[in-house]
């Protein structure tokens, strides 16, 4: 085997394009003629740089000094800080060295102490994505970010939330995945007429949505853990939405209405509502033209679910339910057979929680049970059943089998033994 010097050329630059920063760092000061490969080629080199990760202020000195040399050639860069800089002054420094980094388009910056996004972005103008984030401080958007022109998709977390000052969000923006904002996130949004993706989730107090009804372009919205207690009206202005998630959350039984004008909606996500037992949906909500996926598990509601309404061929009629994904608790669902029962022919996949055992959940009765599975079993073919419980586990049924079908009637007698009466002859 011919020594590593005596390679060709191509030869080497596939073995250093095929490391990450570090180890191509590593590679190139082993001997002057790997040295010579990056005055030759660094274009080739330099284009992705990933796995960078600094432990001390004085690597991220000479990290700061690398990347001016280099960063005319970056294209994409990922790096890590991993020591306090609780001031962010490190963090901003290494910012400053990336100006003139003119072909730079995707940044990943992650540090343990705050960071602050300012003047420095400015110095990168094809910049479109960008990724920051704080394990133990603040990150900072400072309204230098507007500059960022190119800029399409932002995500920054920060373990003590993050800043945003108005207006600092370009106009052109089109992702955006906030975690921790501030209630008033929606203000500095308000310009972003382009946004189509938006995650607020994790809101520190209860969001205000005064500004929600100006994104009219957003065809996902996160809206999880925002302290919300009924569904913001301004929703029903957002008709391009196709993905909507409004979990943990505490909404009531009021407001659904908004979610009718929703047409093109395909998901959504209402788990975990905080043990409010009084969450009660809208028949109409079930026959929504496009909804493919409604997620309502772990809500022990007392109600059951709404049947949708009958189809009608009439002009202006009903339609009928194109749900094919539901997930919900197993006390719920026993309750809501007539509804499954009117699903039966769109539904694909129904997820089950067990939720008996919590407090105030009681198990469901003998008659809601058998029915439950008379429905099921009149289902068409290619019904898959998937259940979870804290006692058992996992398991999932086909019930195109009426093995699998006896199997789940099992699972429920091992799960709730007053049901032990229930056979699969009384379950059909």
């Amino acid at each position: 085997m011919a020594p590593l010097v005596e390679l060709p050329w191509g030869v080497l630059e596939l073995i250093a394009g095929s490391l990450d920063a570090k180890g191509r760092v590593f590679l190139l000061a082993t001997c002057r003629r790997l040295h010579q490969l990056e005055q030759a080629a660094p274009g080739a080199l330099w284009q992705e740089v990933t796995g960078l990760v600094l432990s001390d202020p004085a690597q991220a000195l000479r990290c700061g000094r690398w990347l001016a040399a280099r960063n005319p050639f970056i294209r994409r860069l990922q790096l890590a800080l991993r020591f306090p800089d609780i001031s962010g002054a490190h963090a901003c420094l290494l910012g400053t060295k990336l100006a003139g980094a003119a072909l730079l388009e995707v940044l990943s910056l992650q540090a343990v102490g705050s960071v602050e996004v300012g003047a420095w972005i400015g110095g990168l103008p094809r910049l479109q994505s960008l990724a920051v984030g704080s394990s133990e401080g603040r990150v900072a958007l400072r309204a230098a970010l507007a500059s960022a022109t190119a800029l399409l998709s932002l995500r920054a977390w920060g373990s003590k939330g993050v800043e945003l000052e108005p207006y600092c969000l370009p106009s052109q923006l089109e992702q955006a995945d906030l975690q921790q904002p501030p209630t008033t996130a929606l203000r500095a949004l308000a310009g972003s007429a382009h946004l189509m993706r938006l995650d607020l989730s994790r809101c520190r107090a209860t969001l205000d949505c005064g500004q929600l009804g100006r994104l009219a372009s957003l065809t996902h919205l996160a809206l999880s853990s925002c302290h919300l207690t009924t569904v913001p009206p301004q929703l029903s202005a957002l008709t391009n939405l196709v993905h909507l998630n409004l979990a943990t959350n505490r909404l009531e039984g009021h407001g659904w209405g908004h979610l009718l004008p929703l047409t093109r909606l395909t998901s959504l996500d209402l788990r975990h509502q905080l043990g409010n037992r009084r969450l009660q949906l809208p028949a109409g909500l079930l026959s929504l033209c496009s909804l493919l996926e409604l997620l309502l598990a772990d809500n022990p509601f007392t109600h059951s679910l709404p049947s949708p309404p009958v189809p009608s061929l009439a002009p202006g009629g009903p339609s009928p339910p194109t749900l094919s994904t539901l997930s919900l608790d197993f006390e719920v669902a026993t309750r809501s057979h007539a509804a499954l029962a009117r699903l039966g022919p769109s539904l694909r996949h129904l997820w089950l929680v067990a939720a008996s055992g919590q407090v105030g959940v009681a198990a469901p009765s003998p008659q809601d049970a058998a029915a439950f599975i008379r429905a099921l079993a009149r289902m068409p073919g290619g019904l898959r059943v998937r259940w979870w419980d804290s006692v058992f586990g996992r398991a999932e049924f086909d019930l195109a089998d009426p093995l699998q079908l006896a199997g789940l009637v099992l699972r429920l007698a091992q799960r709730y033994p007053p049901l032990l009466g229930m056979t699969l002859g009384g379950g059909q």
